[in-house]
């Protein structure tokens, strides 16, 4: 399992970049409750002119389905993936492996078998 620690941290850095990102806006306002950045809001706040020009060179009905993931909160996003890297780990390594018999008894009785002597 150690070989997916570095895979789990390089995921792990989106969230905490965002995470830090809306910290320091709750420090510039602190009397208001502390809001999550969403990802429209971060990319025509950052850089207004290339969210203009997608916004000009985007068909209207492909506008129309992205509406929804313009507002996803970026921090509670990427938690979230990074949450959900570790379940898919885990049925990587324990369904795939059991079902191509990596682990588990039948692997355990044929490394049993290999030992014995012809």
């Amino acid at each position: 399992m150690k070989r997916y620690l570095p895979m789990f941290l390089v995921c792990l850095i989106p969230a905490l970049i965002s995470l830090g990102h809306d910290i320091y806006l709750y420090t510039l306002e602190p009397e208001e409750d502390i809001r999550f950045a969403s990802i429209g809001w971060i990319w025509a706040h950052y850089h207004l002119p290339s969210f203009n020009a997608f916004i000009n060179q985007t068909d209207k009905a492909v506008l129309e389905a992205l509406d929804p993931y313009f507002g996803i909160q970026l921090t509670l996003f990427m938690a979230a993936l990074t949450l959900i890297l570790p379940l898919l780990i885990a049925i990587e390594y324990f369904l795939l492996r059991l079902g191509f018999g990596k682990i588990g008894p039948k692997y355990a009785e044929r490394r049993r078998w290999k030992k014995l002597p012809k």
